[in-house]
């Protein structure tokens, strides 16, 4: 079976990230654009006590967000390996500090 590659290249070399800083929150985002994909982030929380790797970036209907690392399960559905409820102070944190951090990218 062939492999599937995108069309579409990386915006930047991999290696090359940049850094957002919140309160709460830092940011190691990477980008690479594909469809809706805007990059690859590690969230780095509360002064490097909590590290999530392999978040996906994407723009949405009301800007971008931070999709978490999940694994398929046996039946064929997704389950998320990290969970931050869309309504608490972090999770807003997250999204303020990544929106304002790929503006100022642009």
């Amino acid at each position: 079976m062939a492999r599937r590659t995108s069309s579409k290249k990386a915006s930047k070399k991999a290696s090359e990230k940049e850094i957002f800083k919140g309160e709460n929150v830092q940011i190691e985002f990477r980008p690479y654009e594909d469809g809706n994909l805007l990059g690859f982030a590690t969230l780095i929380l509360y002064d490097e006590e909590i590290k999530v790797y392999n978040c996906r970036v994407v723009e949405g209907k009301t800007g971008p967000f931070v999709s978490y690392p999940s694994y398929k399960g046996s039946d064929g559905n997704y389950y998320n390996i990290v969970y931050i409820d869309k309504d608490s102070d972090l999770a807003s944190e997250i999204v303020e500090v990544l929106t304002e951090g790929l503006n100022n990218m642009k």
